[in-house]
């Protein structure tokens, strides 16, 4: 027998057994709008080869900020115009890659790893991202971020509802390339 079909003929068999308002109850509880969100599990990243984890943590924060727009320059202060404010336990780490590898493909290589149903919210590249320094510092807070503009990646997706993750890629001035991986768990 089918799932479906399964799934039809306990609620047949439960409709009967129990009253109206409890059925009710049982079947706005059970179903969700995207089954496969409510069973997503956070990614843990492969690293890339060669790949080092300068920095790691897992904290609740009350504030996140996403950004979906590249920093801008407004009335002499520095900030994204299009952002979401989100709460909830924030996966971050930041790995560092040798020389002579490409920041496109090692971005490639993470966003790679999300799940195929995740919904693009944000992306931008090279100088259309805007200013390193605001990625690096004012953003993410971590300055070996800070590389060249032209050598940048940076997108944001969404898998579910609760889901966000944010990538970040760039080389710096020694060739080194930085990469930042953040997983927001939504409240």
């Amino acid at each position: 027998m089918k799932p479906d079909h399964l799934l039809l003929l306990l609620s047949v068999v439960f409709f009967l057994t129990v009253d109206a308002s409890t059925v009710l109850a049982a079947t706005v509880n059970s179903v969700t709008p995207d089954k496969e969100a409510a069973t997503h599990k956070p990614v843990s990243f492969a690293p890339y080869n060669q790949a080092r984890i300068l920095f790691q943590e897992v904290r609740n924060t009350p504030s996140y900020k996403l950004a979906l727009s590249p920093y801008v320059k407004r009335e002499n202060v520095w900030r994204t115009e299009n952002f979401l404010r989100l709460r909830g336990v924030l996966n971050r780490q930041t790995h560092e890659l040798p020389k002579g590898l490409d920041e496109q493909e090692v971005f490639e290589f993470y966003r790679d790893q999300l799940p195929e149903n995740r919904e693009i919210l944000f992306t931008c590249e090279r100088r259309g991202c805007g200013e390193s320094n605001n990625w690096a510092n004012d953003h993410f807070g971590i300055k070996q971020l800070y590389g060249f503009e032209q050598y940048q990646f940076y997108g944001v997706y969404q898998v579910g509802q609760t889901q966000f993750y944010t990538l970040y890629a760039v080389r710096r001035g020694n060739g080194r390339i930085y990469v930042q991986l953040e997983h927001l768990q939504a409240e």
